[in-house]
């Protein structure tokens, strides 16, 4: 028997399946649902983002989640335009790093970091992340999101495209690339995005030695 003041709190990363089922629940029980957009390991909430998606009571939910995170940014999504947008930020850059590292031969890794820069080095320390994540995990992501079809085929249709270019007309290259910074609006962003990457390196590089001393 439910309890009237019972709250059920889900935070799965997709919400086509979830959102429903918890629509049908009893009236009396209080339900909300919300993605938070950090890991595990996260301390200092501020400037992390937590998606609240309506479920019965909007007010009431996004009541219950801002006292739970009060130092969160927080946004209210539509199921199913969260699932949409997860399938660009976490749906796709897991599958474009698992091909990643599909790519590199292993038998020489070892040279190839010593080698490496920081764009490289960036790219395999986020590609290592997800080797770190359940299998099944990784799986619901790229399987069970509606919208992942649509977006690895503008994926692979880009690539294609790409390997045209520098296999018939190596010299639009760099007007494909302008293209993209054009696109985007990329104006003053470079030496900001640096500085996240070198301090996303600091921080790889801090973590890897203490965790060499724990070892010693």
């Amino acid at each position: 028997k439910l309890v009237t003041d019972t709250t059920l709190i889900e935070i799965a990363s997709l919400k086509k399946k979830t959102v429903p089922a918890l629509k049908k629940t009893p009236k009396e029980l209080q339900t909300v649902s919300i993605h938070p957009m950090f890991g595990p390991d996260t301390i200092d909430l501020h400037e992390k983002t937590i998606i609240t998606i309506p479920v019965k009571n909007l007010v009431f939910e996004e009541k219950v989640t801002k006292s739970l995170f009060p130092e969160a940014n927080h946004i209210v999504l539509n199921m199913d335009t969260h699932d949409r947008y997860m399938s660009l930020i976490l749906a796709l850059p897991y599958f474009i790093n698992m091909v990643f590292l599909k790519c590199l031969p292993f038998e020489d890794i070892g040279l190839i970091k010593k080698l490496a820069g920081p764009t490289f080095r960036t790219q395999y320390a986020l590609a290592e992340c997800i080797l770190g994540e359940d299998p099944e995990f990784v799986r619901s992501l790229i399987e069970d999101n509606v919208f992942v079809r649509d977006n690895l085929n503008d994926f692979v249709y880009e690539f294609k495209y790409l390997r045209r270019l520098l296999k018939n007309r190596p010299t639009d290259l760099g007007d494909y690339f302008l293209g993209i910074k054009n696109s985007i609006g990329f104006t003053n962003g470079f030496e900001k995005s640096r500085r996240i990457r070198n301090c996303f390196l600091e921080y790889v590089s801090l973590f890897r030695n203490m965790k060499g001393k724990e070892h010693e």
